[in-house]
């Protein structure tokens, strides 16, 4: 498995973890971090 943006949602993971802590379980999705409630909202 390839991440061609890998260096880019690096950075962007930590950002999001220091600065959105509400939903408590931050997860990667196709090089993007997103929080475990808005994962579960857009495969509903």
């Amino acid at each position: 498995m390839e991440e061609p943006n890998s260096p880019y949602f690096r950075e962007q993971v930590d950002d999001t973890v220091e600065s959105d802590p509400l939903d408590g379980e931050v997860i990667i999705v196709e090089g993007q971090a997103m929080s475990l409630r808005s994962y579960k909202k857009r495969h509903d």
